[in-house]
């Protein structure tokens, strides 16, 4: 299966290409932060562990803090993931 990921800054989203069909994941960037807003994995491309391989290239691409929760600034734990 080729694969091939990417951040698309022009349409504010990260991509994942799986054999010419992209599953992506939007996104908003700040000076701080990137908030991931949708996830979208084309039908073709379910059961196949595309969303969980997309939110992993996400994890390790932005190299920011990983919230298990809200920060606490925006009234959650501020509970932080291992990398």
């Amino acid at each position: 299966m080729a694969e091939n990921f990417r951040d698309n800054e022009d349409r504010s989203r990260f991509e994942l290409d799986v054999e010419g069909i992209i599953a992506f994941i939007t996104y908003r960037k700040s000076s701080n932060a990137i908030t991931l807003v949708h996830t979208e994995v084309p039908p073709e491309l379910g059961g196949r562990g595309i969303g969980s391989k997309l939110g992993r290239a996400v994890s390790v691409k932005d190299g920011l803090p990983k919230f298990r929760d809200l920060p606490a600034e925006l009234g959650g734990s501020g509970e932080t993931l291992a990398d």
